[in-house]
Formats: structure tokens, sequence, C-alpha cells
């Protein structure tokens, strides 16, 4: 008798292998941020997560379709019917398969119990580990002016993995670019595009509060240029409110610049950005509320070649402030759609409990906005404090209407310089992370109201402006929604700052933008906000770049990396762009730094797929149907051969590197007579219905070729769905003959023949009476020559035959064939000496 140990053993022995039994196809799909078509899960390579809610759908060879959805993980399984199964994966928009070691395509063919995996990449998230960042620098004066106020750095570069104070790159001087805060990159043209806009005490190029200018990163040095000004094509930002600005043209030289004092952050651009094609600038315009698009092409049209068509506005939504107005400034364009962020300024005469932040977004595809925000959310949070010599200052205030506004918080330096406060909150940045997250810059419009040792807007008293922008984290809540971080954490992550009393909740997940420093009584946290508004989310290492003030010592301005995972940042992870002591023309604690970008190179793109037997002539390829290797196939740009592959691992071909927006041809030349295809003909072209066109046919027949036209999408929209079938020529066999045998007496002769015209290439004959073809294997069986087959030496007791006519080794058609017997019988007449029988 077992024991009850060895019972329970079999019983889950048992269960496992039904479980495994069930588990037909299984897989993971990951998000590919590098695009090699390898999942990789620690630094320094990076971190790569599942793909949620991917649709999968299995096609056994018997059964019916399978589909399940990918979990948080991006694993999927899946049971039932019987193998081989053709897999495939519906991706959503803006994502492509990668292809590698362990990613395949979005079609598989897999045996029961295998395992099909997927990498897949939204092309804006794919960059080298170490890319160039530019960054924006501001200072003082007149950049037009002759003086020191446009001979400094306006525009500089670094690596991103760079720390430390070791100085930037410069890439061009103010004088060429004036004050610009939106940066973008075109990656294919390898153009930096910059947006000017205002900054009190900093002047503005030629161009004005319109001018857009462009930096090519394929040169060296860089080549900056204006490009467009956009107030030519009718786009109002308000310039005549700023009309009759002066500043000094040195850069160390004090101004009053009253006139910008009121105006920033109301007038001109905002933010700006691509649309993933890299074709259309987003740009928020401040003035009117309004975004505007320009199509500027990809690469870059000329200047010349803009026209006022190129425009198009869309109001964007009144949130309905009271006691303030909506003020707009960041634009995010990610996976198709338009993400804009405003803030309820409370400038009538509000308090903190009018302050509120939302996001709207908008569809470029039909123009239009969705009803509700995104985000909304009030800005009546605990903040840290701008300088913990005044703790008090440590909330958003409503925006300042004038200089005397602001809060005067004691001194600092030799001669004594006066300190001016008073966090104003502009949303500036918004980016997401790998996880749908949201991620936002908060800039203090402050430091855009001030500068290092400047004047107010009247006199000659000096003042340093000290910032205390902030960065905010969302959870994505799956319905569409986000949850705003709470106490330093948003669900499945803890950042570093629970409990800290410096952001929603009383406590913030990215703690560490602050500055310390050991002022003559020990080692102490100085400001607890440094955040100056740009920022962007790097999904190689998950962290989000951010410009700060201070990264190391005081008066100065760089840029700091947070992990995203849990907030951490450490200064290893910092660098100093600029240093202001003793003053030297740089704005110090007051915004020194614009929105910084990364120039990445542009995802590679691949095409190509499948080349397979078409055995039931659907022009689609079933679970069951094999793939067909050592079939040349060539890549044509304009009708010649820029690539050639031959088909692999079950009928596989792909091109690399191809062009983006390109006409190609894939063709197979002369397929007829290629040896794994030859006397084959192409299946039914393009049933291209919504799904089939991921396994149809998508050749036609151009001369002796096949051929598929296509045109390339944007960089990194691979397509794997590009495949050739082909199917059996028609085989035919006509005109059967046959002739009896003779007699040998009473007795039949073995000289029967049948005869068939045909156009097969080999012909074989089964044993007489068989009841399903038994003859020889293509290898074996006879040449047809001159159309026509004759099959001798058949028995005279005649049967039915099976005829095979081969067009290829598996094309073939079988005909049965019946053979008269023949009846030998003897005439009396001719037989003398008869003596028995039935002539007797």
């Amino acid at each position: 008798m077992r024991s009850l140990f060895t019972k329970v053993f079999i019983f889950v022995v048992c269960v496992c292998a039904v479980q495994i039994s069930q588990a037909q196809v299984s897989g993971n799909v990951f998000r590919d941020f590098n695009a090699n078509g390898i999942k990789t899960t620690a630094a320094p390579d990076p971190i790569e997560v599942g793909l949620k809610d991917v649709t999968v759908n299995a096609y056994p060879t018997i059964g019916a379709v399978i589909t399940t959805t990918t979990n948080a993980s991006g694993n999927y399984t899946i049971t039932g019917g019987t193998g081989p199964y053709r897999v495939e994966f519906i991706l959503p928009s803006s994502y492509f398969a990668t292809k590698g070691s362990v990613s395949n395509t979005t079609v598989q063919f897999v045996a029961a119990g295998g395992v099909a995996n997927l990498g897949v990449n939204y092309p804006s998230d794919f960059c080298q580990n170490n890319p160039n960042i530019i960054i924006p620098t501001y200072v003082s004066g007149n950049p037009e002016g002759g003086g020191t106020g446009g001979s400094l750095d306006g525009l500089v570069r670094f690596p991103y993995l760079q720390t430390g104070s070791t100085a930037a790159a410069r890439v061009t001087t103010a004088s060429n670019i004036g004050t610009v805060w939106g940066s973008t990159f075109q990656r294919e043209s390898k153009k930096i595009i910059l947006s000017a806009f205002l900054k009190r005490h900093c002047g503005l190029e030629a161009s004005g509060l319109g001018g857009l200018f462009t930096c090519d990163v394929t040169t060296v040095p860089e080549v900056v240029a204006p490009y467009i000004n956009v107030e030519n094509f009718g786009i109002d930002l308000g310039s005549t409110l700023i009309a009759g600005r002066t500043l000094p043209a040195t850069a160390t030289n004090g101004s009053n610049d009253a006139l910008a004092f009121t105006n920033m952050g109301k007038i001109g651009m905002g933010s700006i950005d691509l649309s993933d094609d890299g074709k259309t600038l987003w740009v928020v315009n401040l003035y009117k509320k309004e975004i505007f698009s320009v199509n500027i092409g990809n690469p870059i049209k000329a200047a010349s070649a803009i026209v006022n068509t190129d425009f198009a506005s869309f109001a964007i939504p009144d949130p309905g402030c009271v006691k303030g107005a909506a003020r707009p400034w960041a634009i995010k364009y990610y996976q198709g759609k338009i993400y804009v962020g405003m803030i309820c300024s409370g400038e009538t005469a509000g308090t903190q409990a009018n302050l509120f932040a939302y996001i709207y977004k908008f569809n470029p595809d039909n123009n239009t906005w969705d009803a509700a925000p995104i985000v909304s959310f009030p800005l009546n949070y605990a903040k840290g404090d701008v300088h913990t010599d005044y703790p008090t200052i440590d909330k958003w205030e409503t925006w300042a209407n004038a200089f005397t506004d602001l809060y005067s918080s004691g001194s600092a330096g030799s001669p004594a310089v006066t300190r001016k406060m008073r966090p104003q909150p502009i949303l500036t940045d918004i980016d997401f992370d790998k996880r749908g997250n949201l991620i936002l810059g908060f800039s203090d419009r402050t430091g855009h109201q001030t500068g290092r040792n400047q004047y107010g807007t009247t006199g000659s008293n000096l003042f340093n402006g000290y910032i205390g922008g902030d960065i905010l984290y969302l959870a994505a809540n799956g319905s569409g929604g986000f949850t705003m971080e709470n106490n330093g954490a948003v669900p499945g992550q803890t950042g570093g700052g629970v409990n800290n009393n410096q952001g929603p909740g009383n406590g913030e997940f990215f703690n560490k933008d602050n500055f310390s420093a050991d002022n003559g009584f020990g080692f102490q946290e100085i400001h607890q906000e440094t955040m100056q508004g740009g920022l962007f989310y790097n999904p190689i290492y998950d962290e989000i770049m951010a410009n700060h003030i201070d990264p190391y010592i005081v008066f100065s301005g760089g840029v700091q990396r947070h992990s995203v995972q849990n907030g951490v940042s450490t200064s290893a992870m910092r660098y100093q762009i600029y240093g202001s002591t003793p003053p030297n023309g740089t704005f110090g604690k007051a915004n020194g730094l614009g929105d910084l970008e990364l120039l990445c190179n542009p995802a590679p793109l691949e095409i190509g797929n499948r080349v397979w037997f078409d055995t039931n002539n659907n022009g689609i390829q079933d679970a069951s149907e094999n793939g067909v290797d050592e079939v040349s196939v060539k890549l044509k740009l304009n009708g010649t051969t820029v690539q050639t592959a031959n088909t692999t691992n079950g009928g596989n071909y792909y091109f690399t590197n191809v062009l983006p927006n390109t006409d190609y041809t894939i063709e197979i030349e002369g397929f007829a007579s290629q040896t794994p295809i030859s006397n084959r003909v192409l299946t039914t072209s393009n049933v291209n219905t919504n799904a089939d066109d991921l396994r149809d046919n998508d050749a036609t027949i151009v001369g002796a070729n096949a051929v598929i036209s296509y045109t390339t999408g944007s960089s990194g929209e691979n397509n794997h769905t590009l495949d050739f079938g082909f199917s059996c020529a028609p085989v035919f066999a006509t005109g059967a003959s046959s002739i009896a045998a003779t007699c040998n007496g009473t007795t039949p002769n073995n000289n029967a023949s049948i005869s068939l015209v045909t156009n097969a290439v080999k012909s074989s004959i089964s044993t007489v009476g068989a009841a399903t073809y038994d003859g020889a294997a293509f290898a074996s069986a006879n040449n047809v020559t001159s159309g026509a087959v004759t099959f001798s030496n058949l028995t005279g007791t005649g049967g039915t035959y099976i005829i095979r006519m081969y067009g290829s080794v598996d094309c073939f058609k079988d005909t049965a064939i019946v053979l008269p017997a023949t009846s030998c019988t003897v005439s009396c007449m001719s037989i003398s000496n008869v003596t028995a029988g039935p002539c007797t």
C-alpha cells in the first residue's frame, strides 16, 4: 500500500505534467530600449521591463484561435489546440518589434511547448549609452551690443555621464541666439531647434520673441543660425508689450528691464517639441494661450520653403482659474498625442488656494482636445525652503505683478546684496517614464524675473534672485488618469523623501533636489528646492536629468540625475556648467539654464520577414506551412540593389539600417529558376484584411520577378510583415491513352502501357490496385521529356493505377487511370489435333 506522501507526490507530479502539457506556447514581451533584441535587466545596460496588455493570438494547426494578453511583467501563456502554432502579437500604436537573439518578430511559428518572445521599441526611447546633452546658458546684457553680453556662452554641450565641474564645450555664444528656452532635436538631420523666450536682464537675438534657431551638430564646431521668425507668419506673441527694452552691452552691468518683469511668462513662446516622425514642430504660444504647429519636414526644410500654410494654431482649453489666469508653458509629444501643461496663477489678488496645475491632451489626428484634463491638482502642498535661513518661504506663491511683491530675505556677499525670493510656479516640463508614469518639472518664475547682482525695476540697488522649483511624480492608474505621489511614494515605488515635509502628503519622491554646504557652522542644508524647471527622462538608465542651481558650490548652475526607481541622487550624479563667484554675468541662483535635450541617434530601421510555401494557395501563412531557406532576396532603391539577403531559419530575411521615409522595392529575381522555389508560382497577393496583412503574401509579379513595393516609415518603425508566398504551379495530365497487353496464347503479356500529356518535370506510377499513391519519391521519379510520359511493361491483367506528376519536390498531381485487362482466347479453327478442351 502506497504511503500518503507517495500519493501526494504522484498527484502533484501529475498536476504539473498536465499544466506543462497545456502550456503550449509561452513568452515575454519587453521594452527593448536599445533595439538589440536582447532583454537586459541590470546596469550599465538598459533596465528593460515587460510591456503589459499586449494582445497575443495563437493559431494552432488544429483548433480555433486562442487569445490572451501579457501581464504586468510582460509574460503570457497560451494553452489549447494542437501545434505547431502561428503566434501573432498585436502591438499598441507607436511600438515596433525588434529582432535579436531573444526577440523575434510580430508573427512567429512555434512548435508545441515552444517559446515566442518579443522585444518592442518606442523609437523616441532609443538612444546610445552616453549621448551629448545640449543646454542653453544665460548671460546678462544685450547680446547684440558688441560687449560681453554677447561673447559669453549661449549654448553648451557635454556627455550625459559627465560629472564634476569640467568646463562644458561651447556650441555658440549668446550673440547668435540671445535667450532661448525650448530645445528639441531632429535626429535624422542631426539638427537642434531652439526657441526664444523672455527673460529679464537677458536680451533677445534680432529675431525677437519669435526667433527659432537651428544648430547643425554634424559639423565641428557646430553651425548655429537663425531659422525663421514665427511672427512673420501671423503668430502673435505679444512683442509690442516689451517694445523699447534696453540692456547694457556689458554682462556685469546692471539693468532695470522693468518691461520684462511683469510680462515674463505671459508673452512669447514656452516649450517646444517635435512629433515622433520629426516633421512637425509643436510650440506653446504664451500670449495667445494656444499651441501652434509648424510643418518643418524631415529633414528640416530650408527657411525659404516655409510658408503660411505650414502653420496651424489651436486654442488651449481654459480650466476656469479663479483670481488669476491660466498660464501654459510645457508641451510634450508622446505616442501620437500632445500634452500641454499650465497653472492657475492667482495673480489677481489670489491666494495659494487659487494655485492649480493642469495637463490637457490634444489629438493631432483630428485636432481635438480631451474634454477634461488628464491631470488636475492644487499647488497647496508643503514645499522645501528656498533658503533654510528663511523657513517661512516654503510654499508656492501667487504670481507677482511688481518687483515689490518679491520677498527681501537678508543679504549675502561683500558688498552685501539683498536676496529676493517668491516661489511662483510655472509648469515648464512634462515627460513619461517607461512605466507610463508622469514626471513634471516646475520652474520658479522669480528666477526669470531677477538675476545675479542685478537692479530692481527702479534704482540701482543690487539684488540676487533665489529660486525654489520642484519635481513631481505621478503614477499611471491604469484607466488613463494619474495618481499624485504621496509622502514620497507612488504605488510600487518609494522615493527618498518620506516624511520630509517637502511635497504632497508631507514627503517628496525626488528629495535630493537640494544643496548643502559648510557655511562656517558645520555642514548643513541651505536650499531644499534647487530645480530650475527643465528635465527629460532617460529610459536607458531609468533616470531623469534636470537643471539645478548649486550642484556643488554657491551661485552656480548645472544638472543633476535622479533615479526614477527610488528618487536617489548622489553628488556623483551632478555636473556644474557655470559658476558666478565673483559675479561674471551669469545668473547664479536665478535660473541660469534653459531646457536641456538629449542628442540621441535615430533608432535603426529594419524591414523584411518571410518566404514560405503556401500549400493551400490561399495567400495566408498557416501554422503548418513551412518557410523556404536559401532564397536570394534583394532590396532595391531606384532600381539599384543596395542589400542582398538569403533566407534562413525557416524562410526569414531582413534588411537592416534602411533609410526612413524612402521608396524601396524588395525583389526575388527570376524566382521560377531559383532552386528552392523553382517551378513555383506566386500565391494569391495582398489578401490584406487588417489582421491578415501580418501574414499574407505582399508580392506581385513584375516580369520574371516577385516584387514588394514599400515605403519605409520614420526611424525605428520596423516592419516585419513583408512576406512572399509561393504555391505549386498547376500540374496537368491530359490525353491519357492506353495500349492493352498482347497475348501469348491464352496468357497476357506484360507489355501494356499508359501515356499522358503533362507539364510535369517528373512522374511515377503506383503499383496496380494501390488505394493511395505508393510510387517513387521525387528524387527517384522519372524525368519527363517533351511534355509527355509513357509507362510501359504494365501487366496485362489490368487494374487501377495512380500516376503522380511532379511539378517540384512537393508539388504534384495524382491521376487515377484504369487499364483494361487483356483477355486471351484461341479460335478452334486454328487448332489442329484437338484432343480436349472447349474445341473437342
